[in-house]
């Protein structure tokens, strides 16, 4: 027989109005505060703050901002997913991820973008020699390896060693028996990862992989150490010759808040996208025959 104590606390307790908008109450009247006397603060320079906020070079270093979001975010998925793949060969493919995810996340990200963009100091030129003499590829590698390529480097190869660990978490949440399932039922190993594998990887990894990205976004501030072409660079640069300091950084500020809530709603459209369906339980979810499987070829054959 069930205690009452068992029930203690799924018991629905009505609240009255007033108690429920009373915290509400206090943050607006706290927010509101801390707004009227920032307004009030001549410091912060507002005047200069709207007329820095679309400045052809505060534009320009939003822009490098994006690109070097988006593109680091490619290259590290796509390096992040072949790290995994290498692990899960086993033996010396096993050893070969995990160095490399150890060493990617040991190494802080301001160190490795400072030795990337350093790297003409260990190698000077790069060069791909011919067997009887001369070269096919000779360059300085000063010329190759930019502010902007360090930057890339550094996002990418960072970022890729927690992709890669988002991602083999993934696989290890699908239950063993999706696997036997997908074999038993004539699949290759292709179509069992597009078919059965795939789907469920992505709904428990999107959360992670979005959150990181959000991450990633907020990161490339750092590349500003190394001259980077980003955001925080050229608000720098502005204020290195005007010395407004603390409007140029407001206005960074307000951008990467934008970039975060813009990052965010997509981040939450992804979540809903691959969630499951509203009312079904939170399981993984076995695989049945159903019409998306009569289309794959294996189950064809195995049915004339």
């Amino acid at each position: 027989m069930d205690s009452p104590d068992q029930h203690l606390f799924s018991v629905d307790v009505p609240r009255s109005t007033a108690r429920r908008a009373l915290p509400w109450a206090v943050l607006a009247v706290v927010v509101g505060f801390v707004v009227y006397k920032a307004a009030r603060n001549p410091h912060f320079g507002w005047s200069d703050v709207g007329s820095y906020l679309f400045n052809g070079k505060i534009l320009e270093g939003l822009m490098g901002t994006l690109e070097l979001t988006v593109v680091s975010a490619v290259i590290s998925l796509l390096l992040g997913a072949l790290i995994v793949g290498i692990g899960r060969m086993g033996g010396v493919g096993r050893a070969i991820a995990g160095t490399y995810v150890w060493i990617f996340r040991a190494v802080p990200l301001m160190v490795q973008l400072v030795l990337w963009f350093n790297v003409a100091l260990i190698v000077p030129r790069l060069s791909i020699p011919l067997p009887g003499g001369g070269h096919i590829f000779d360059e300085s590698t000063n010329n190759l390896v930019s502010a902007f390529t360090a930057a890339i480097l550094g996002l990418a190869l960072h970022e890729s060693a927690y992709v890669a660990e988002i991602l083999r978490g993934g696989l290890l949440a699908v239950p063993a028996g999706q696997y036997r399932a997908a074999a038993a039922m004539g699949m290759t190993a292709p179509q069992a990862y597009r078919y059965v594998i795939g789907p469920e990887v992505i709904r428990v990894t999107v959360p992670a992989l979005t959150n990181q990205l959000i991450g990633l976004l907020k990161a490339t501030a750092t590349v500003a150490f190394i001259g980077g072409a980003d955001l925080l660079t050229k608000a720098t640069q502005i204020y290195e010759q005007n010395f407004k300091t603390i409007p140029l950084l407001l206005v960074a500020t307000i951008w990467y808040v934008v970039l975060v809530a813009a990052a965010t709603l997509v981040q939450h459209a992804l979540e809903r996208r691959f969630s499951t369906a509203p009312g079904t339980p939170k399981t993984p979810a076995k695989v049945t025959e159903t019409t998306e499987l009569d289309t794959i070829p294996a189950l064809q054959e195995q049915r004339l």
